[in-house]
């Protein structure tokens, strides 16, 4: 909020899918700083919702994000990436 108000940030994405945020969300939008929210889960709070801005729901981009680790098994048996 300090950088809102210091004029070093003019845009926000508000990372959350808890409904207690949705007054710094409010906040935001009000004041046409809010991009978007990405939820980290595969819903959000039904306050957050009902906020109409663009919400991003991480879980339909698992496929795209995750991180595959390909192990190989060592003579010594451990499992080393």
């Amino acid at each position: 909020m300090r950088d809102f108000y210091e004029d070093t940030m003019s845009q926000a994405v508000v990372v959350t899918s808890d409904g207690d945020f949705a007054c710094l969300a409010n906040f935001l939008n009000d004041r046409q700083a809010l991009r978007s929210i990405v939820s980290p889960r595969a819903a959000a709070s039904f306050l957050l919702r009902k906020i109409r801005v663009p919400i991003v729901y991480l879980n339909e981009f698992k496929n795209i994000l995750e991180f595959n680790i390909k192990y190989e098994k060592h003579p010594d048996g451990d499992r080393t990436p």
